[in-house]
């Protein structure tokens, strides 16, 4: 982003909109997904690698922000053509294994997530945001490999063209019971994961140690979607949807209060490490109950769950901060809490998103019969 505001003389609100109309393309997931369970959409999974990173490449070429806005807006749609059929495809391969399937999926998205940013960070540094087309073999590489490993497999197991109001009944009947866990765990999931490193800088830890506390927090996570997923087929989904909710509303509460205590080293390390094991490691498990229950039209479902996901992670990553905000303006205004009223109102909507995630367990509870591995 700072290369492309130098070379595109970008405002700070034109950068940041970047990211979400690179996102954007999320919103027509369950389009992408009905399509691809009426006709299989396997080859866009083989060719998305090749075709994402060749637009990826080209941003440093691009004359203007529209220009780049049309790029990163055709970029979105081959994210979301790889990202909707795929694990229909995997919950296909995986049979009974579903849970492995997506926990493996998830771990190597996360994986790369952290590998990513680093080997175009070195690219650029190397030839310059113009220069990164040199990296485009990788891409191409993976779409050669999916072509020879996954060209004859479809990313649907059925035999019928299914229509919309066959595909609801059976999507509504997983939704109407997910969807509550998803709100009041996605409170927890996106407070973390976009203010924990506001946390420790606000508790008077330097920048690095911030940065250095998401990485230990993200990496604990592919952990945790590895082993979430893969337990999941064994000890049944809506156990595993118990323990990993339960723990990471206690793990909060945990490092909240180690932060009160100003513990420091290692013991702190071990808190951040179980409480992004514990909070990243429901989604596939989720994900998982999504595609065992929706056989003939895992596409559109998981379509649906993903579109469901992105929406609450654009709301509630706004909403935590404005709650932060809100109290740290309204509870915090004695003197004696001046330098840290911003750490404490954050803290404090942190906490409430624990509460709610406590406040899920009755509804997980309720997907007991949907959640059939066992």
């Amino acid at each position: 982003m700072p290369r492309l505001q130098e070379n595109l003389s970008l405002s700070l609100a034109q950068a940041g909109s970047l990211s979400g109309i690179l996102q954007a393309a999320s919103l027509l997931n369950p389009i992408i997904g009905y399509l691809g369970d009426r006709t299989s959409l396997h080859f866009f999974v083989i060719a998305a690698p090749a075709v994402s990173a060749t637009l990826m490449c080209a941003v440093g070429w691009m004359p203007g922000y529209w220009a780049l806005v049309a790029l990163l807006l055709l970029c979105g749609l081959s994210v979301a053509a790889f990202h909707v059929p795929a694990p229909a495809m995997i919950a296909q391969i995986a049979g009974r294994r579903v849970g492995l399937g997506m926990s493996l999926f998830m771990a190597a998205g996360e994986g790369a997530r952290t590998v990513g940013p680093l080997l175009v960070v070195w690219a650029v540094g190397m030839w310059g945001l113009a220069g990164i087309w040199r990296t485009l073999f990788i891409g191409y590489l993976a779409t050669a490999f999916l072509y020879w490993r996954f060209r004859n497999i479809p990313a649907y197991s059925h035999s019928r063209r299914p229509n919309w109001r066959a595909a609801g009944r059976p999507i509504w009947r997983i939704f109407r019971r997910l969807i509550p866990v998803m709100i009041l765990r996605s409170w927890l999931n996106v407070g973390l994961s976009v203010y924990l490193p506001t946390l420790l800088v606000l508790r008077g830890y330097s920048f690095e140690e911030g940065g250095i506390g998401i990485a230990l927090w993200s990496g604990a996570g592919v952990l945790g979607a590895l082993l979430g997923g893969t337990l999941s087929d064994r000890f049944g989904r809506s156990r595993m949807l118990l323990l990993s909710l339960s723990s990471a509303a206690t793990m909060c509460f945990v490092l909240l209060y180690a932060l009160e205590q100003e513990v420091a080293g290692w013991l702190l390390v071990c808190i951040i490490l179980a409480s992004g094991f514990f909070t990243l490691s429901a989604t596939p498990v989720m994900q998982a109950v999504v595609l065992e229950n929706s056989r003939e039209w895992r596409a559109t479902a998981n379509g649906l769950f993903m579109q469901i996901a992105f929406g609450f992670r654009l709301i509630l990553s706004i909403a935590v901060g404005a709650l932060g905000d809100a109290f740290s303006a309204r509870l915090f205004t004695d003197p004696r809490y001046e330098s840290l009223s911003e750490y404490y109102g954050l803290a404090l909507a942190l906490g409430l998103a624990a509460v709610l995630t406590y406040l899920s367990l009755p509804f997980v509870w309720r997907l007991r019969h949907l959640a059939t591995a066992q």
